[in-house]
């Protein structure tokens, strides 16, 4: 008979003082939804003799099946508690006055290491945990990880140990031994407390104490249970004492507490005549209870009865052995009343939790409406409530939203402001205005309706489901900020993919795969580009259940699965061995990058969240620079982190003086969540990688660096970035936690040495005749690991794995036939990626570098058009120089950069070019030119060039100028070479081409300047002075409204132009496109250079004249005059679709042909 109704529920929620949110937390199999029956049990919803088999809890068909809990369940209980505990609940905060009735909402959750999400999703909305331990297999790994989840998210603990008829039964222990057992769970347990928690922190004294009443004992599957309080009011009855200084006196029932039956005298050491305090008082009692009851000494169990007040009823006379057993000690240590008083005396109240755990629930500000509130607890304040998790219901398709109210009430109808966990305040992306449909409380299997709730207290939310995947914050509050996204303590690193047997199924499995998502609070559910639908999940147990709610519950079709597959991560060994430069598609953009590999120990770190995005920069800086020996400069620096602004990835501004910067931060850094989402390996995430900007060279005009030009730039460059650093495949590794008798420890080894497996630690559980060997297992190598491991050992091990960390994968993915490379391989077919890996040498590299070594005579190489080449011209003029110096006549090293964004500057050493004797033609880039290579080529052996082209793509802060000394000697030495200097795209080597590029002793013949945006007039007036027995061309073009517009034309200044065709006698080739001229310039020049003026091209959109059609007729006929052949200007309908706008053509289209006329000889 169940002892409460919904409307007494709805009034205990009122009074927030007695109300316990508290969660079961354990290790797998430790008996958390067993020992949870006897609460159920205790406030009448199943029948006492029904407790501890019921498993009330576990709602599942297949949770019933398997006898694990898949999913965290949620139940609201009623209880009230006698006077004589409420004495012992001494903070007023805890429990209101006169009121003894107490709220518990119960959620148990999982145990196994698959499903610690459903952990994390449930200590979220509580604020105590009861944390189970089977005191026969001790605290195992999995106990650690759930209870490290709760300190960190403020939780205080209660300890139950359990399982304590299996001691006393199978292992037969003695007092001592089982005493010695209790105590050394007591010291594991607070050595994880005290690891992760601070007794001077917020939550005060978190540790467990016997002596206080925080640890219980007993046994779930039997229905007893006692604390130390238990005892001491047993014994405060029989001797006549006040049990509340009894229970001051209470550390003598534990410890190193000795009593003396003959002289009544207690000691703090043991003696022979003594008996510890613990096992006289306590553990006594109950083995004389077992051994008359399990040895079937009537006459002692008739005795014992008595003196216990125990009358056995109906049917229980009549049983004997275990079942007599179980009666009696539940009878007499009922555990629903011993969890009872430890929950509602030790565990918080909303009231006490909430002041602690704001602070690192909240991410707004702290002393905002909604903070305040949360702190407070406060139901009149606004709606705070954090959704942690989606509960199916039994419309198909749709889900309970479940959470916790922190501040205000939530009721059915009400308009509240629903955010998922990418809203940003201020925006509205992932923000919804919606009405409440119905509020509901979770009763475990069932569900009851309810009017409201308030601050406190645990519901499901009715409608909610459409506007949230999986968690989000729900308010009413219109400034609120979200409440902080939980973290989990496991990752989705196992997959698999999956299809529809029949394929007219797609859509249902897509939807399918939508509330799949939906229903767990960590699977992912993704689309790759292939079209293949993968689940991933933390483990094989976790992937089958979800793949069988997928068939069952959610797509309801038939479904084929592939393999199980790993996530890797992808990683950097070295720094870059070389800067790289990306440059904008518009090429009017660039970004200088390297990578570096994270000091180990700083991704987990990050991971941890003890180095976030949201720590004070400073603070933040000091900790990097004294724990892993950062500049504290840079470190102040850190852009992001990444991917998803929280990952072990950052980006450092190392940049000094950099105009415009701030204006691209966003685009920058969205490229780079871009780039650490999906590595260049094989599009898996990135870990452990710093990004370091180096320099930006960015255009004036805000228009020409928006996100379309610097995200993909910012990507690529940082992809280059990563494979100049030795690109590394990381692997994730579970720890490996294997229980099994002595015997059976040599075929742990075994399976574990085939699977690339290593022990690590190899104990006995002190007390039993168990080993644990806990090993590093990596997760690609555990599939079938259970089954394998039990055939090898006669089905006497149980393993538990729980992933702990990422390792380097040994090898290099760039090498063949190296298990990395297989791995990026098959990760790379399976994903619809290109095959092979994107060489920043695309393949080309290696069939030239076979032809430079074997050809017999090669006398003419060109990479002028081959972005990667120009990239390797290191390495190829190495070998050219090692195979082909005595042949080699034409060497074309300049590219027109036709993909500028993965250009990458190298250092090109001068030394190289000391074998070429017979070089005539160099086309070189000016990254490469310095006094040094002039040098080269002014020695005996080497003069002889003929023509030497260089082409300017863009021009450093710390280019090493060329001197005008240098220029004379190479012109001494090379009395017949023409000078081709081409700028591409170069709009700031064109504003210093004057000052820093030209020199008066330069051979100069040719200068074109192609799409840089503009007209340097300056040098332009120094051609006519500096190169007028030695210039022969002139290009300038441009898109229209060109670099030199008409408003920029000075009527009273001749134009530089005039007095090239005067002073430069060798002159015979202007182009001028996007170059505004008056009409009697273009005749002067005409006139003055006359017949030798073999080419003169100008646009009819450039010439500016002031007779309309009669003026324009004059000037052709003048021109053609002059020149003694027909001359028109350019039609502006036959301009190549770049020159009429750089947004519509390819300007590479028309600078292609350009360039190759300089290496046409």
């Amino acid at each position: 008979m169940v002892n409460f109704t919904v409307d007494e529920i709805r009034v205990m929620m009122d009074k927030k003082r007695n109300i316990r949110n508290m969660s079961v937390i354990a290790h797998v199999d430790h008996g958390k939804s067993t020992l949870t029956d006897s609460l159920v049990s205790k406030a009448g919803i199943i029948a006492s003799a029904k407790a501890g088999e019921t498993r009330f809890t576990d709602t599942r068909k297949d949770e019933q099946e398997r006898c694990i809990t898949i999913k965290s369940t949620a139940i609201s209980m009623y209880f009230e508690l006698e006077d004589k505990d409420m004495v012992f609940i001494t903070n007023p905060d805890q429990r209101d006055k006169g009121e003894k009735g107490f709220l518990i909402n119960l959620i148990d959750s999982p145990g196994h290491v698959d499903f610690s999400s459903e952990v994390t999703a449930a200590l979220r909305v509580t604020d105590g945990a009861l944390v189970v331990v089977d005191c026969v297999s001790g605290v195992c790994v999995q106990t650690e990880t759930v209870l490290r989840q709760a300190i960190a998210e403020r939780i205080k603990p209660v300890l139950f140990m359990n399982k304590m008829d299996r001691a006393l039964l199978e292992l037969q222990l003695e007092q001592e031994d089982l005493y010695q057992t209790f105590q050394r769970i007591v010291e594991n347990v607070n050595v994880i407390i005290a690891t992760y928690s601070d007794d001077s922190g917020p939550m005060g004294e978190v540790r467990v104490d016997p002596s206080r009443g925080s640890v219980g004992f007993g046994s779930g599957l039997h229905g007893w249970a006692f604390t130390l309080k238990q005892f001491a009011e047993m014994y405060a009855e029989k001797f006549k004492i006040d049990v509340v200084k009894l229970m001051n006196r209470q550390a003598q029932l534990w410890g190193e507490s000795f009593f003396n039956t003959n002289t009544k005298k207690w000691a703090k050491q043991k003696d022979d005549d003594n008996k510890r305090s613990f096992n006289l008082y306590v553990l006594d009692p109950i083995y004389k209870v077992f051994d008359a009851i399990m040895n079937y000494k009537k006459d002692q169990v008739t005795s014992l009865l008595t003196k216990l007040n125990i009358e056995l009823k109906g049917d229980d006379k009549d049983k004997d052995g275990k079942a007599l057993l179980k009666v009696v000690m539940r009878t007499w240590l009922p555990a629903g009343e011993a969890l009872l008083q430890m929950i509602a005396i030790h565990l918080p109240s909303p009231v006490v939790a909430q002041k602690y755990r704001m602070e690192m629930l909240y991410e707004g500000p702290h002393d905002d409406e909604a903070a305040i509130g949360v702190k407070n607890c406060d139901p009149n304040a606004p709606l705070m409530m954090y959704i942690s998790k989606m509960v199916p219901t039994s419309d198909k398709g749709r889900f309970y939203a479940f959470g916790r109210v922190f501040s205000g009430k939530v009721a059915t109808g009400m308009k509240a402001r629903i955010m998922g966990p990418n809203f940003v305040p201020g925006k509205k992306e992932d923000l919804y205005e919606k009405a409440i449909q119905r509020t509901i409380l979770m009763m475990g299997r069932y569900v009851e309706a309810i009017e409201d709730v308030p601050s406190g207290n645990i519901c499901g939310l009715v409608g909610v489901d459409q506007f949230l995947v999986k968690t989000g914050t729900i308010t009413t509050f219109k400034d609120a900020h979200n409440m902080r996204v939980m973290k989990f303590s496991v990752s989705p690193v196992v997959r698999v993919a999956v299809e529809p047997k029949n394929p007219a199924d797609l859509p249902k499995l897509v939807e399918g795969l939508k509330r799949l998502a939906k229903s767990d609070p960590m699977v992912q559910c993704i689309i790759e580009e292939s079209g293949e639908h993968i689940i991933a999940g933390a483990g094989e147990l976790h992937l089958e259940i979800c793949l069988k709610d997928l068939e069952e519950d959610h797509a309801c079709i038939p479904i084929k699965k592939s393999d199980p597959v790993v996530s890797y991560r992808e990683t950097v060994s070295e720094e870059s061995d070389q800067m790289c430069l990306s440059k904008s598609p518009n090429k009017h953009n660039r970004l200088f990058m390297k990578a570096v590999p994270m000091p180990d120990g700083l991704p987990e770190d990050i991971d941890k969240g003890e180095v976030n995005p949201r720590d004070d920069f400073k603070s933040r800086a000091r900790y990097l620079g004294e724990k892993y020996d950062y500049d504290v400069t840079e470190a102040r620096k850190i852009w992001c982190f990444g991917p998803d602004g929280t990952g072990p990835n950052i980006l450092i501004d190392c940049t000094k003086g950099v105009q415009y910067l701030n204006e691209i931060k966003d685009s920058v850094v969205a490229g780079f969540q871009w780039a650490t989402k999906e590595g260049v390996l094989s599009e898996e995430n990135l870990r452990g990688v710093r990004f370091n900007i180096y320099d930006v060279t960015l255009h004036a005009d805000a228009i020409h660096r928006g996100g379309g030009q610097i995200i993909p730039t910012t990507r690529r460059c940082l992809y280059a970035c990563i494979l100049t650093a030795q690109p590394r495949l990381m692997e994730p590794v579970y720890l490996c936690e294997v229980q099994c008798p002595e015997v059976a420890v040599g075929g742990i080894y075994g399976v574990l040495n085939r699977r690339r497996g290593h022990v690590f630690e190899e104990m006995q559980v002190a007390g039993t005749p168990m080993f644990v060997v806990k090993a590093y297992l990596p997760v690609n190598e555990s599939f079938g690991f259970t089954a394998d491991l039990r055939s090898n050992t006669g089905g006497q091990a149980f393993p538990q794995c729980v992933f702990d960390h990422w390792q380097v994968l040994p090898g290099d993915p760039t090498e063949p036939n190296t298990r990395p490379y297989n791995v990026v391989q098959e990760t790379r077919k399976r994903k619809g990626l290109k095959e092979g890996l994107p060489d920043l040498t695309q393949n080309i590299i290696s069939p030239l570098k076979s032809i430079i070594r074997h050809s017999r005579e090669l006398e003419v190489l060109s990479l002028g058009c081959s972005e990667e080449l120009a990239t390797y011209s290191y390495i190829l003029v190495d070998l050219l120089g090692r195979f082909q110096s005595r042949s080699l006549r034409q060497l074309h090293l300049a590219s027109v950069k036709d993909d500028p964004n993965n250009y990458l500057i190298l250092d090109l050493d001068h030394t190289l070019f000391q074998p070429f004797h017979v070089l005539q033609v160099l086309s070189i880039d000016y990254d490469h030119v310095n006094d040094n290579l002039l040098d080269i080529f002014t020695k005996p052996s080497n003069g002889g060039l003929k023509r030497f082209v260089i082409h300017v793509h863009g021009i450093t802060k710390n280019h090493p100028n060329t001197s005008n000394q240098a220029w004379s000697l190479f012109s001494q030495h090379n009395p017949h070479c023409e000078l081709r200097i081409t700028l591409i795209h170069s709009y700031d080597a064109v504003e210093v081409l004057h000052s820093d590029i030209l020199r008066p002793s330069m051979p100069l013949t040719h200068l074109k300047a192609l799409f840089c945006e503009q007209v340097n007039l300056q040098t332009l007036n120094l051609l006519s002075v500096w190169y007028y027995n030695t210039l022969r061309s002139v290009w300038w073009v441009d898109s229209f409204p060109g670099a030199l517009p008409v408003e920029a034309v000075d009527e009273e200044q001749p134009d530089p132009l005039v007095m090239a065709a005067w002073r430069c006698t060798q002159l015979e080739e202007l182009v001028l496109i996007g170059y505004a001229c008056y009409d009697a310039d273009l005749v002067a020049i005409a006139r003055l250079r006359g017949p030798k003026l073999k080419r003169f091209d100008v646009t009819e959109e450039d010439i500016i004249n002031f007779l309309e059609r009669e003026g324009y007729i004059d000037l052709q006929m003048e021109v053609s005059q002059a020149l003694k052949r027909n001359w028109q200007p350019l039609s502006t309908d036959k301009l190549h679709d770049v020159i009429h706008s750089p947004l519509v053509g390819d300007s590479d289209e028309f600078i292609l042909p350009v360039v190759l006329q300089d290496q046409d000889w």
